[in-house]
C-alpha cells in the first residue's frame, strides 16, 4: 500500500500520484525480498500490477493498493 508521503516523511495530502508511486515501490521491494532483481520487479509491476484507491474517507490520507495476481507465477 502507498500513502502520499514524500522521502522527507511529509504527508503531501491529496497527491494520488505520490501514493501510487509509493505503492509500486513497496510492491517492487516485496518482489525483491522474494528473490527478483530490481529490474525484474519493475517489469513484473509494469505488466501485472493493478493499482486501486483503497481509502479516500480520511482525507487527506488517501491509500493506494498495488495488487499482483499470484497465478502469473504458475506455469
Amino acid at each position: 500500500m502507498g500513502m502520499p508521503v514524500d522521502e522527507q516523511g511529509v504527508n503531501q495530502g491529496e497527491n494520488l500520484t505520490l501514493a501510487c508511486r509509493n505503492a509500486l515501490l513497496n510492491m517492487m521491494g516485496l518482489l525483491q525480498q522474494r528473490g527478483y532483481t530490481r529490474e525484474q520487479a519493475y517489469v513484473i509491476c509494469s505488466v501485472a500490477v493493478d493499482l486501486r484507491i483503497s481509502n479516500v474517507v480520511d482525507v487527506p490520507n488517501y491509500v493506494v493498493s498495488a495488487l499482483l495476481p499470484e497465478d502469473i507465477f504458475q506455469g
